[in-house]
Formats: structure tokens, C-alpha cells, sequence
């Protein structure tokens, strides 16, 4: 999807895809990082919901069609 952007406008960057792809995938190894460090406790996905609204606006820009302005 992230690659896919520079071919269409269905999707809209904050920042170049590879730039995105290393911002996500550093937060996914960050959160694999304290589940292993908790003993496997803590779970990767525990805060998602509240991580998602930052990692969304820093990757996907705001577009007239989906409410924002671009």
C-alpha cells in the first residue's frame, strides 16, 4: 500500500514511502522488543489503539475526501 501511493492517489503520505515503511516497521520491532523483555507478558498489540491515531497522522496526510484538507 505504502509503495502503491506513488503510483495512484487513492493514498495520501505524510512522507516517502520508505521513510513510512522504516517508521512502522520500527515501531512493530519496538513493540515485539518489550514483549520479549517482559518475559512475553506484555503483549504487542496491547496499545495499539491508542499508538494508531499518532502513527496514522504522521504516515497518511488528510484529504478532501476523507474529511481533511491536503
Amino acid at each position: 500500500m505504502l509503495r502503491e501511493s506513488a503510483l495512484d492517489d487513492t493514498v495520501a503520505l505524510q512522507l516517502e514511502a520508505e521513510a513510512a515503511a522504516t517508521l512502522l516497521l520500527a515501531y512493530t520491532t519496538g513493540c515485539i522488543e518489550q514483549y520479549v523483555r517482559s518475559a512475553f507478558e506484555r503483549r504487542p498489540a496491547a496499545e495499539f489503539a491508542a499508538h494508531w491515531p499518532a502513527l496514522e497522522h504522521a504516515v497518511f496526510a488528510r484529504t478532501a475526501r476523507d474529511g481533511g484538507i491536503s
